[in-house]
C-alpha cells in the first residue's frame, strides 16, 4: 500500500474513523482506512499495556 500514508487518507480516517463509514468510499480507499485503523488500534494496545 504505498499510498496509504497520504496527508488525506491520514486527516479522512482522524475525522471520521467509525467503521460504519467505510462503504461511503471506494474500494482503494477501504483498504487504506481498514488498514489505518488496524494499525491505530494495534498502536493504541501497545501504548495502554
Amino acid at each position: 500500500m504505498k499510498n496509504l500514508w497520504t496527508k488525506r487518507n491520514i486527516l479522512d480516517y482522524l475525522r471520521y474513523p467509525e467503521e460504519s463509514l467505510d462503504k461511503n468510499y471506494s474500494p482503494i480507499r477501504q483498504k487504506y482506512r481498514k488498514e489505518l485503523r488496524r494499525q491505530d488500534e494495534e498502536t493504541k494496545k501497545r501504548v495502554v499495556c
